[in-house]
């Protein structure tokens, strides 16, 4: 019983020493960030014409770009950089394993392989190459399933739009982004 108990204060959340003012800004900011990135995706998507417009996944990077805007997960190469070589390891992943779960988790794999190779980690990367599995093994047309800008498109508009905003609101908001800092380098190494 004592090593339950043990446990469960291991487990117990460590009080946030994030202000109320902050925590306000970050969210406020998100959600400017998802709302501008979700108008001119839609905009773009009415001129691409794909089957998604908005991915899941950038609503943990707008967490990133937001809350955590000095962490190197979150900048700009690894934001745009980490979700597209995600969704490039997803459809090779999906063109040699037809089996969802199975090319779902070559995919993740592949993904973060790929993403430290590049120097450009980003944790929603792995969500990314989850979803394009599932949009491309799950698609009703087999020519839609097989077509890697489907799912490339909204994931690279929807992750440079995202920069885009986190740039200009951290800014006007008196937080450095991007922010290159040797010492969150040095940490990846």
């Amino acid at each position: 019983m004592n090593s339950l108990k043990r446990l469960m204060v291991a487990m117990q959340p460590v009080a946030s020493p994030v202000n109320a003012r902050e925590r306000m800004r970050a969210a406020l900011g998100a959600a400017l960030g998802i709302a501008f990135t979700a108008l001119l995706s839609h905009a773009s998507w009415r001129w691409w014409g794909g089957p998604l417009w908005l991915t899941a996944p950038i609503g943990a990077s707008a967490v990133l770009v937001f809350v955590l805007p000095a962490s190197p997960l979150a900048q700009p190469w690894a934001v745009v950089a980490g979700n597209a070589v995600s969704v490039v390891a997803a459809w090779v992943c999906v063109q040699w394993i037809p089996d969802v779960a199975w090319a779902a988790s070559a995919a993740v794999a592949l993904a973060i392989a790929l993403m430290f190779l590049g120097q450009c980690l980003h944790p929603p990367g792995g969500g990314v190459a989850v979803l394009a599995v599932l949009a491309q093994l799950t698609t009703e047309s087999s020519v839609a399933a097989l077509h890697l800008g489907l799912v490339f498109w909204p994931v690279v508009v929807n992750s440079v739009l995202m920069v885009a905003a986190g740039m200009v609101y951290n800014n006007l908001t008196g937080r450095r982004y991007p922010h290159r800092s040797e010492e969150h380098t040095s940490e990846l190494q």
